[in-house]
């Protein structure tokens, strides 16, 4: 049995795979029981360490199991998430960013009804700008109706193969062609007839992280930055309202979609990889949703505390344990707990929370007044960090300005507001490397302990 093909199809062509730079990993360490019984001891035995790397990883000892406690009640765990444009935290005016702006001001314009939200087929936002060239690359909605190539565009969107509309399947050919039909096809007439498009220019986020701002703000003083100066400055948009568990659905549904095509298991390697395919590239409208900065006195601590815990529960140990960061803050040999005894600067002598999905990013950024931050992994897939030595951070800072010039040019404060993201690729090359080095981690729930067992990490 024979397969014919049409002379002039082309064999698809593969996307070239981007190559991640060779990072030295992070210092990680294994306290003991003994050893793990006083944190700010065990930080301080191995503090000249860190600091060469400044970023490690500490594997709790088998005996310390702190529970997750908010898998316990996932519904009982309401948020609003920010939205992150991930192809904009490099690249502010990214193509899929004008070509949007452009797209929005041709409905203005007409008094056409462009929805608001970016389509979603099958669990996965639709990049507008690739099917826009995917039909006008097969000669308009015309053609391809009549070849019947909205399967093929589907695939080449990165679609999968079949979605849910309305309690009726339907291939998600049929859904592409829905999408380009609302979205696309008076815009991909009028270019056509050769109108020209103007932009409205590029989308505006007002919010943005207010750091190196807190403890001043604790203090009634409204800190480096206030919500007028955020209004202009790139940030991230206003997310939808989630549950631990509708927001765990949203994001596993995404990352299957994402690697629902591959053949072979997922890496943190490949995560990464995509990541910052993505950012790098710009050329992919990417946009992710992020629970971040959930205070946890108003949210709730993925911690056991006298709130959640009660007195009688096996877990009530870990309501006092120095390691539970609700404590950690305050305890003895903290020096917030001079500056703040009661833990009323958020984020700084109280926890945040944080609920990420694929791709949801913590930017870079230089710690809130040069002090050290903790971040415990309750749950979920492995997170990647980067870091740098603390004595390297201002020329860190200059290979930022280095990288992103036009983007300091339009914000001064660029670094404080943690949205934007740089390659280590460049901290791999140049000046930079013969004076410091970018060290990597890859933070998980469970991983190999040296004494064979699946720790928490």
């Amino acid at each position: 049995m024979g397969v014919g093909m049409k002379a002039e199809e082309k064999e698809e062509e593969k996307e070239e795979e981007y190559v991640l730079p060779d990072l030295p990993e992070a210092p990680v360490f294994y306290p003991t029981m003994a050893e793990f019984q006083d944190p700010h001891r065990y930080i301080d035995s191995i503090r000249e360490i860190g600091e060469k790397a400044g970023i490690i990883k500490i594997v709790p000892p088998k005996e310390w199991n702190s529970p997750f406690m908010i898998g316990k009640a996932p519904d009982d765990f309401q948020f609003q998430t920010c939205v992150q444009a991930v192809d904009q935290l490099r690249r502010r005016a990214s193509p899929a960013t004008k070509f949007l702006a452009r797209l929005r001001a041709f409905h203005k314009l007409r008094s056409l009804n462009l929805p608001p939200e970016t389509p979603v087929v099958d669990g996965r936002q639709v990049d507008l700008l690739a099917l826009h060239k995917a039909v006008d690359s097969r000669g308009g909605m015309k053609s391809v109706d009549h070849a019947k190539k909205w399967g093929e565009i589907a695939t080449e969107v990165k679609v999968g193969s079949k979605a849910s509309s309305g309690g009726h399947t339907m291939t998600n050919g049929q859904r592409m062609r829905e999408v380009f039909r609302a979205y696309l096809e008076k815009f991909g007439e009028a270019l056509a007839l050769g109108e020209k498009m103007d932009d409205e220019g590029e989308e505006t986020f007002v919010k943005v992280r207010q750091r190196f701002s807190r403890m001043s703000a604790a203090s009634g003083n409204a800190g480096e930055e206030g919500e007028d100066d955020a209004a202009d400055t790139f940030g991230f948009g206003e997310g939808a309202f989630h549950t631990f568990g509708s927001f765990k659905k949203r994001a596993d549904g995404f990352k299957d979609k994402w690697f629902g095509s591959w053949d072979r298991t997922v890496t943190d390697e490949d995560i990464e990889r995509e990541y910052w395919r993505v950012v790098d590239g710009g050329d992919l409208m990417l946009r992710v949703e992020y629970g971040n900065d959930l205070d946890v006195q108003s949210h709730g601590s993925g911690f056991p505390t006298a709130a959640n815990t009660p007195s009688d529960s096996p877990h009530a140990s870990f309501v006092a344990s120095p390691w539970n960061l609700n404590n950690l803050p305050l305890s003895d040999g903290s020096l917030l707990s001079y500056i703040s005894p009661d833990g009323e600067i958020s984020g700084v002598s109280a926890p945040w929370v944080y609920v990420g999905m694929l791709f949801a990013s913590f930017c870079w950024h230089n710690e809130d007044n040069y002090l050290y931050s903790i971040n415990y992994h309750h749950f979920g897939g492995g997170k990647t960090w980067y870091g740098v030595p603390g004595p390297s951070a201002h020329d860190f800072e200059k290979v930022f300005h280095e990288e992103v010039p036009e983007l300091f040019e339009a914000d001064p404060k660029l670094l404080f507001k943690l949205c934007t993201m740089i390659t280590p690729k460049v901290l791999k090359s140049g000046w930079w490397q013969a004076c410091s080095r970018c060290f990597r981690a890859v933070q998980e729930r469970c991983i190999d302990n040296h004494d064979g067992q699946r720790r928490s990490d």
